[in-house]
């Protein structure tokens, strides 16, 4: 039976005490398995890419050449080691796994870390170009496309600042219109903004009052900073800009593996797979990923470019993916993802005991193009997380934070589209502790009357009282919505934090035995 009552600090100390428990579960090491083929060691502190690569006395250091090796190859990254490297020219990741490939670590110390950024500290590296405004010394090409700004490492962050287009459809929105994008709600990590206005916006010199504001101009290639306590590189003690990049890209590669690795500041994803089978990450750590621009997606609709960025990602079919134990912090759009615009299966996953912060969804799920074809969601089982401050941090620098229909977007889980084949997929034992505006989002969850669909049960929830909890199907408890002109149609609406909600929900079948604490 669900439960709805004051949250206590004794409640509060337990909770902060699973939270501990979980995240360091996630600092620990999970085992190596056994290699299936040839061993390779890398390091940052000691490689030699002269050397054979092939003992732990022998490592190479340029990561690129793990893209050169063979299929079912385990590659060991030596403990302790810091890499900035960048992609090969040309290239948007910094490694291409193959088949049956295992990544992990070897040695004693912190995990390895992988940065996909561009180390800016050093007062040297920016130069005052207008009152407060900061220039990079070095231009970036558009590939790699500024995404975010991390400083301290994670104390405080950057706010993208983005230019308009024109809003002549003749145009197709591909005129600039010279202004930045107006925001709302937005953290830096020092300050809130609740409003930031647009302003005129043809170079970086522009940049207006806003701290910690960016602007890359692609074109000439330089990125702008706005910095109120002066110059970048003497106010904060490390820099890094995110690339537009991933960290990994699998391609239509099976029997992957990823094992305590520290994975920070890639402006697109940490780990991107497409039509994968069998990915196992665990025991690694994945700090402020995404924000990077999509391009040419979104300029028919809105008039600015969407940005994207996902810390692990599956696009298209998957059979078999386990993400557990891991600790995701700062993460532009979802932690864990798959998704497709076509009508495939997605089956076979585990998302279990990870600690999931700041991220805009911490799990996003959906496939196919809304047609009636069938479209199977197959043994998922989503146990056992830890959520926090779902939609926070990084997440608040996004623009397109409401639905059209003015519903808040962000959650722990969200499940959009439908109608789906739901066999045994189980959202169950989560602890979502707090978000920005809403809690989840999900077109086709189990009720008493559908059963085809997502259990969700035996979750805790700690929300404000009163705010909008969850978007759910608006015929409770039936949720089967309607297919019209070839295309599955379901109407939702926004759903209280409050008792009155929690009853209504429980007595249609979602969350009957969950617990609900307000602030």
């Amino acid at each position: 039976m669900s439960t709805f009552a004051k949250l206590t600090e004794n409640v509060r100390k337990e909770l902060d005490a699973t939270r501990k428990k979980i995240t360091a579960a996630t600092e620990a090491f999970a085992p190596l398995p056994e290699p299936k083929g040839a061993v390779y060691y890398f390091s940052s502190l000691r490689g030699n890419d002269e050397a054979d690569g092939q003992t732990p006395d022998t490592p190479w250091k340029s990561l690129v050449k793990a893209s050169d090796l063979p299929e079912g190859s385990t590659i060991l990254i030596e403990c302790g080691s810091v890499y900035h490297e960048a992609p090969r020219p040309g290239d948007t990741s910094l490694i291409y796994p193959k088949n049956g490939m295992t990544f992990a670590a070897y040695g004693k110390g912190a995990k390895p870390v992988l940065y996909g950024s561009i180390d800016a500290k050093g007062a040297e590296n920016w130069t005052q170009v207008a009152p407060n405004v900061y220039r990079f010394a070095t231009p970036i090409e558009r590939r790699y496309e500024i995404a975010s700004i991390v400083f301290d490492e994670g104390k405080a962050w950057g706010i993208k600042i983005q230019m308009t287009y024109s809003k002549d459809e003749k145009d197709l929105y591909t005129i600039p219109a010279y202004r930045s994008l107006a925001l709302e709600n937005v953290e830096n990590g020092l300050t809130t903004y609740e409003k930031l206005q647009s302003f005129p916006l043809r170079t970086g010199e522009e940049l207006q009052t806003y701290d910690l504001g960016f602007y890359h101009n692609v074109e000439t290639g330089y990125l702008y900073l706005y910095s109120e306590g002066g110059n970048p590189g003497e106010r904060f003690s490390s820099i890094e800009l995110s690339r537009g990049q991933k960290i990994f890209l699998c391609g239509n590669v099976l029997d992957l593996t990823f094992l305590n690795l520290d994975m920070r500041c890639a402006g697109e994803f940490g780990i991107r797979t497409s039509n994968t089978r069998n990915l196992v990450v665990k025991n690694c750590r994945f700090f402020f990923i995404g924000g990077a621009v999509q391009p040419g997606f979104g300029k028919t609709w809105r008039n600015y470019d969407t940005r994207l960025g996902n810390a692990i990602e599956n696009w298209g079919t998957c059979n078999g993916m386990t993400v557990e134990n891991c600790w995701f912090d700062q993460i532009y759009d979802a932690a864990i993802t798959t998704q497709a615009n076509d009508n495939v299966p997605q089956t076979r996953q585990i998302y279990k005991n990870n600690f999931i912060c700041r991220a805009y969804y911490g799990v996003e799920l959906w496939t196919g193009d809304g047609s009636e074809v069938d479209r199977p969601f197959i043994d998922f089982d989503i146990s056992g997380n830890y959520f926090h401050d779902c939609g926070l941090g990084l997440a608040t620098t996004r623009p397109d934070k409401h639905e059209r229909d003015g519903l808040p977007i962000d959650g722990f889980i969200k499940s959009s589209r439908g109608l789906y084949r739901a066999e045994n997929v189980k959202v169950t034992d989560n602890i979502i502790d707090g978000a920005a505006e809403k809690m989840f989002y999900c077109t086709q969850p189990v009720t008493a009357e559908n059963k085809n669909g997502f259990l969700f049960d035996r979750n805790t929830y700690i929300h404000k009282q009163g705010a909008v909890f969850a978007g759910l199907p608006t015929d409770l408890p039936a949720a089967l919505g309607q297919y019209a002109d070839g295309k599955y149609r379901l109407e939702t609406k926004a759903y209280a934090y409050d008792e009155q909600t929690i009853a209504a929900l429980a007595a249609a079948g979602i969350e009957p035995n969950g617990t609900f604490w307000y602030e």
